[in-house]
Parts: structure tokens; C-alpha cells; sequence
């Protein structure tokens, strides 16, 4: 569960949660399933706290195509851990 949800954290961090969320939602709509859904939210946190992140499978072709490209970079910049790497 992320902080914001639970209304723990100030502005800033709430701007950067957006960021981290919003990576969250790429990758569900190119593996097309929820991310670690098999994982209870205490699990869910845990992994997200000691910055863990999933895989994105690569579709046949998918790892040569630019915009694939350009889309892992904006998930992984958005996932970054400090806040600060993320896009501002």
C-alpha cells in the first residue's frame, strides 16, 4: 500500500509517489496484469521499500522498438528510489 494512500507523507513525497505510480501503471498495461498480484500489500510494501522492481517480459521485437525503449526508461526513471532521480 503506498504511503500516500494510507496519508502518511507531505506534498513532495506525494509528487513523487504520482511518478512512482504512474510507472506502476505502464508496466500493467504492457504485462497487462497487476504488478506482483500475487503478493499480500504488507508483501507489496516490502518489496517497493527495499526497491525491488519487476521484470517487463520483452515480446518478440518489442526490445528494438523505440518507443518500447523509451517507455522502460520513463518506468525505470520513475521507479528510481531517491525521490530526487525521479523526473521533476
Amino acid at each position: 500500500m503506498y504511503r500516500k494512500a494510507i496519508g502518511v507523507g507531505d506534498q513532495d513525497e506525494d509528487k513523487s509517489m504520482d511518478k512512482f505510480a504512474y510507472a506502476v501503471i505502464l508496466y500493467e498495461l504492457l504485462e497487462k496484469k497487476p504488478m506482483w498480484m500475487d503478493l499480500t500489500d504488507e508483501e507489496f510494501e516490502s518489496k517497493v521499500l527495499n526497491n525491488s522492481r519487476p521484470k517487463v517480459t520483452d515480446p518478440i521485437g518489442s526490445s528494438k522498438d523505440p518507443m518500447m525503449v523509451l517507455i522502460r526508461e520513463i518506468m525505470s526513471t520513475c521507479w528510481q528510489k531517491d525521490p530526487y532521480y525521479r523526473p521533476k
